[in-house]
């Protein structure tokens, strides 16, 4: 027979603790500790004595009723199973498992194993006792698991394995963010900060990502940067990439002020600022920012030729507002780039330069509160103006807007050129993003793994036309005045909005994951039988008849990004689309262009080949005409053709003949075949054949480079320097010496070595006679 928390020992022992308990806190509660102690004592001792007694045990388990149930997990936790029966009656048996708490009204159902073990001992037990086990056994509820006692109040304990499991809350990293409206923003929306080192679902970082942490991500994972952005954020590569884009394009991308990176375009700058007089230039490093650096300049020879700086073309009549110049900051955010998706905020901020502006001279260049409009620079000047929409240094974008109207301009037209600009520049760069994205992130299907929040800033000129400056890929989001702070607020709002964050759960994209490497790492028999049943399919048509359609509706789904799109859609909030739109298909021919590689032959590439082929035709042309003009000699049917040397030639034999004589040597040395036809007679002979006519201009060319060079020579003294050479060995003549004498003015006296050897003989074989 198994008993649970039957046995007389096992109940006795427990009761025995549970009584030393309820004494002792009684005890605590009357401060008589001593005798309290003493009556507990005798009572655990009386009661492990006596097994029989059955008032004792029957006033032990009603105390142990009264407490919050702990000697009940003490009961629950033990179990004991035993084979050999105990002798206690089943009188005291049936009393101390009442006393156990086993049929106690708020009591959680004991488990499947220990229901079989209380049948059991009440199957045991006899025929009247029996009955009030059962009796006692039909009060606990057969589905829920609970008793039904005089307390229906007290709720039911849920079963642990229906519980529902708490969702984990959504995190994003900020460990490389320094604004607080971008930490108070995601506490909206329910986001929870944490470290680097921590899974997390958004990361927002102030500066550019890396390709190896952006390799890393996970599909859960969602970064504020796209790699390869820096091709439209960095002045230099922003230049280069509008400059290529202008030479295929000359009249689309006319959006961008002359721009030359130094040192590399130095000559191209050199050439323009001789045939554009009265220019001035504005130079900005290249990865500078806030106005740091800035400087302008009325000649480009000023400039230091080795510095890695960016000079663009000064942009002198600017639209003026309160005779102040201005640019405008628009705000642009990326959502994906493949397909690629580019929204534009409703609102925007103005800044305005703080010194009245005039043309630049010699004298007012260095002047930057009058030419720069960075707030960075700005800030400090004392005219600057706090929080003032209509008349202060930082405006809203609508505000502007407004001037603008009431002063009959058309707005829609300037909102949409903007809008055109933007939309070009990022094009400029969309191979290189689109290939970044599809190499780092090749498994995001759930949404883009990046978005990107840019800062466009807009120069418009004296006839209102918008030039782009530069584009800021962390644009500032610092609350110094209460217009930053309604701005920005709003659109750090709405950027989240539009990100959907519900759907970046971590635990259902890691289950998805693991799913899919199971399916991955399977059987190949279902996609076999796939097969098959296509085949089957497409053999018998379907089932279909000739002629019958199928009218079943087939269910559709909308794919994860047409899901995006509809999500931005609906929470764009301030958000506007501008591309793509229905008339988007005038954008086709810029990337269809930038479909190949980036290292393609360009528009440029290609007249420089058109233009040095016309120039080697030309060159080959004149050499022909040239040939035409010279005289040819005329030459008659009996005179056969000669030598280069004019006079006769010898035979072998005579040749060899006169080289044995003037070698004195009687040996007949073999000749090779070329002598043959060379002549020993170097002189003129009788006739001479008919040279070139000289050219006055060539011939006076060829004098005057001759003079340069022996000038050349002069000015680096190496005629000096082997005159002292040859002077030194001795092999110079004495008319050499008076040559040089004559030239120079001077000559080395000192004998040559030669000289000296020659002396030295002399004399030593003088003493020798």
């Amino acid at each position: 027979m198994v008993i649970n928390t039957g046995s007389t020992a096992l109940t006795t022992k427990l009761l025995h603790d549970k009584t030393i308990s309820t004494n002792a806190k009684s005890k605590h509660r009357k401060g008589n500790e001593t005798t309290e102690t003493e009556e507990t004592e005798s009572e655990s001792s009386d009661s492990s004595e006596e097994d029989s007694d059955t008032s004792s045990s029957s006033s032990t388990s009603s105390d142990t009723r009264d407490e919050d149930g702990s000697a009940e997990k003490l009961i629950k936790k033990t179990v004991i199973r035993s084979t050999d029966p105990s002798p206690t009656t089943p009188t005291v048996l049936l009393r101390t498992i009442q006393g156990s708490n086993l049929f106690k009204s708020n009591v959680v159902a004991p488990t499947s194993t220990s229901q079989p073990q209380s049948l059991a001992i009440s199957k045991s037990l006899p025929g009247d006792v029996q009955k009030l086990a059962v009796i006692k056994r039909n009060d606990i509820q057969p589905n829920s698991g609970t008793t039904t006692t005089e307390q229906p109040q007290q709720s039911t304990a849920t079963p642990r394995s229906g519980r529902r499991r708490r969702r984990r809350a959504l995190t994003i990293c900020l460990a490389h963010c320094r604004y607080d409206i971008v930490r108070k923003t995601s506490e909206k929306f329910g986001l929870v900060e944490v470290s680097e080192d921590q899974p997390w679902n958004i990361y927002w970082t102030d500066y550019s990502v890396s390709l190896e942490r952006a390799v890393e991500m996970r599909r859960y994972q969602i970064v504020n940067h796209f790699p390869g952005m820096n091709e439209i954020c960095r002045k230099d590569l922003l230049a280069r990439n509008l400059n290529r884009m202008r030479r295929n394009f000359p009249q689309e991308y006319d959006i961008y002020p002359m721009s030359w990176c130094l040192p590399a375009d130095g000559n191209e700058l050199a050439t323009y600022s001789q045939t554009r007089k009265g220019k001035t230039y504005i130079c900005k490093p290249e990865m500078g920012c806030q106005g740091r650096g800035i400087f302008l300049v009325k000649n480009v020879k000023d400039l230091n030729p080795f510095g890695r700086i960016i000079c663009q073309v000064y942009i002198q009549k600017p639209f003026l507002i309160d005779l102040l110049k201005f640019d405008l900051r628009i705000y642009v955010l990326i959502t994906s780039c493949d397909p690629l998706r580019i929204w534009v905020y409703k609102e925007g901020l103005a800044r305005f330069a703080t010194a009245k502006y005039r043309q630049p001279s010699s004298n007012n260049t260095e002047n930057s509160y009058m030419h720069l409009t960075n707030y960075a620079v700005n800030k400090f000047s004392r005219d600057y103006v706090m929080d003032s929409e209509e008349s202060g240094s930082k405006r809203k974008l609508t505000t502007v807007y407004q001037w603008l109207r009431d002063r009959d301009y058309n707005v829609e037209k300037l909102k949409s050129e903007i809008d055109d600009i933007i939309i070009k520049t990022i094009l400029s760069a969309h191979p290189i993003l689109k290939h970044h994205y599809r190499t780092c992130f090749p498994h995001h299907d759930i949404c883009s793994a990046c978005f990107e929040l840019l800062g466009f800033d807009i120069l418009l000129d004296h006839k209102l036309k918008p030039f782009v400056i530069e584009v800021n890929h962390s644009p500032s989001f610092h609350m110094d005045t209460n217009l930053d702070r309604e701005i920005k607020e709003e659109l750090l709002h709405d950027t989240f909005s539009m990100l959907n964050v519900k759907q970046l759960e971590r635990r259902k994209i890691e289950n998805e994951d693991r799913r899919r490497v199971q399916i991955r790492l399977a059987n190949k028999v279902a996609d076999m039988k796939n097969k098959a049943s296509v085949n089957a399919n497409k053999a018998g048509g379907d089932g279909l008849k000739p002629g019958e359609k199928d009218d079943k509706p087939i269910p559709t789904k909308l794919s994860p990004e047409d899901a995006q799109f509809k999500w931005e859609n609906d929470n764009s909030g301030g958000y506007r689309l501008i591309f793509p739109l229905p008339d988007s298909e005038k954008y086709d021919k810029f990337l269809d262009q930038n479909i190949c590689s980036i290292y393609q032959e360009t528009a440029a590439s290609q007249a420089r080949a058109n233009l040095t082929r016309t120039q080697l035709d030309e060159y080959n042309q004149k050499k022909r005409n040239d040939e035409k003009k010279r005289p040819v000699a005329h030459v008659t049917k009996d005179e056969k053709l000669r030598p280069e040397s004019p006079s006769k030639s010898i035979n072998r034999k005579g040749l060899s003949t006169a080289l044995n004589k003037e070698g004195g040597s009687g040996l007949n040395r073999p000749i090779h075949n070329s002598f043959s036809s060379l002549s020993l007679d170097f002189g003129l002979g009788n006739k001479t054949p008919a040279g070139a006519p000289i050219i006055t201009k060539e011939e006076y060319d060829r004098a005057k480079c001759l003079m340069q060079r022996g000038m050349l020579i002069r000015s680096l003294g190496i005629e000096l320097q082997v005159y002292n050479l040859l002077s030194q060995v001795g092999s110079l003549k004495p008319t050499e010496h008076e040559e040089f004498r004559r030239k120079h003015g001077f000559a080395i006296s000192q004998p040559g070595i030669y000289q000296r050897i020659a002396t030295a003989t002399t004399t030593t074989s003088s003493n020798t006679g």
